[in-house]
């Protein structure tokens, strides 16, 4: 106001307030706790004093539940991200995650999302990445068409999201029409599965929000016509496995096409336009 910095703790980011959440809603899975006053007590338990009038801790970890507070480092007390991780295994990873810079919209290169997508558990690695000629020991991520994109989202989980949409970005920098369309597909499948997940159905709505405002598909109706798709809703059937679902997709993409292509036919033909941006597509 007036120029003036307000005093306090700095303002939190939007994708830091999801993933703290969704970090700890899997810490309380993964170390079968059910509230973060029982978290607390596990991990810091130099830090809960009980008292004959009962448990005296700090709220912190009911604030990193609520993302009130953000799971950092901060002056003389340690990460509370890898103090979880020490205790229960495989927690970081849903905080600590590449999906964040993604969603922050921070500067990245094909090398960083090479890097990161070789972070993930080797079954994912199995799909993306080949090994390279005799004359090197180093593999590289493999053309990523619609067979090895069907063959992630069977692999699915959060990694495989993360995998669909590190590779939506890498598709945009290298640039790839095909590997970014294929990896939407990918994402739009494995993110039914996501929504089954108990400990992440919580925040799933809005994670999916935020991806798709930040990744939305890309559909051409000429090569200097692109709609851009940023918000959809539809319905799946659940009984038609990972080819149905792609088959699925495939109509509901060729339906926004004839619905865009009305569209374009009423504009200007010189109009210098490069794309439209869609921001709501319901299909029931």
């Amino acid at each position: 106001m007036d120029g003036k910095q307000q005093r306090g703790r700095p303002q939190r980011h939007p994708v830091d307030v999801l993933f703290a959440r969704l970090w700890m809603f899997k810490l309380m899975a993964l170390a079968q706790l059910t509230t973060p006053k029982d978290i607390q007590i596990a991990i810091e338990p130099d830090r809960v004093k009980r008292t004959s009038e009962g448990v005296r801790r700090s709220g912190s970890w009911d604030l990193y539940a609520k993302g009130l507070r953000i799971p950092t480092p901060t002056r003389g007390r340690p990460d509370p991200v890898e103090m979880a991780e020490a205790r229960f295994p495989g927690s970081a990873r849903y905080f600590k995650t590449p999906l964040r810079a993604l969603l922050r919209d921070e500067p990245t290169t094909s090398n960083w999302v090479a890097d990161q997508l070789r972070t993930l558990p080797p079954a994912i690695r199995r799909v993306l990445f080949v090994r390279q000629p005799a004359k090197s020991s180093e593999d590289y991520l493999a053309p990523f068409e619609l067979e090895v994109a069907a063959a992630l989202a069977a692999e699915g989980g959060f990694d495989g999201l993360s995998a669909a949409v590190l590779m939506m970005r890498w598709a945009e920098l290298v640039p790839s029409t095909l590997a970014r369309r294929a990896a939407w597909f990918a994402y739009m499948v494995i993110r039914q599965g996501i929504r089954d997940d108990p400990d992440i159905a919580p925040v799933a709505d809005e994670l999916f929000a935020m991806i798709d405002k930040r990744f939305p598909h890309w559909l051409y109706l000429a090569p200097d016509r692109r709609v851009e798709i940023v918000y959809v809703t539809y319905s799946l059937g659940r009984d038609r496995g990972v080819l149905g679902d792609f088959i699925a997709l495939a109509n509901f993409e060729n339906t926004c096409f004839s619905l865009m292509s009305d569209a374009t036919r009423s504009l200007n033909p010189s109009s210098a336009v490069p794309h439209f941006t869609i921001t709501e597509v319901f299909m029931r």
